[in-house]
């Protein structure tokens, strides 16, 4: 793709995991949806450069409550709950991420792994051609 100016043009396999998580919740919120962030570890750990001080941090954040594998996001939607996972090209599910898909959809609640920001799209267009 060309360049006009300042505007770079990103293909979408070209952006990094956090780049899709950022437009899917700016999207999201455009539409009228709530995405809430769960990953309050994966993102402090990049400025946590300190080994003592990284296991210190995910200790405490085990203290309060934070699991591996909970989803990237809860998205809300009118009367909707999705939990979310985003995954970067061919990045698989952990074990403890499919333990938590399981267990939510257990207890009826929809569960999704996005890879593209496309997906995002369709699953708003699903929601916006209820109406």
């Amino acid at each position: 793709m060309s360049k006009d100016n300042n505007l770079k043009v990103v293909h979408e396999d070209s952006l990094s995991e956090a780049d899709l998580q950022k437009k899917v919740v700016q999207k999201l919120r455009i539409h009228g949806a709530i995405p809430i962030l769960t990953d309050a570890v994966g993102p402090a750990l990049h400025f946590i450069t300190d080994k003592k001080k990284r296991l210190g941090f995910i200790n405490f954040q085990k203290a309060r409550g934070w699991d591996k594998g909970i989803p990237d996001l809860i998205v809300i939607w009118k009367s909707e709950v999705l939990f979310l996972e985003l995954k970067f090209n061919s990045g698989k599910l952990s074990p403890e991420q499919i333990a938590w898909k399981n267990r939510l959809e257990s207890n009826g609640y929809q569960y999704a792994c996005w890879r593209t920001l496309e997906e995002c799209n369709n699953w708003i267009v699903e929601r916006l051609n209820k109406k």
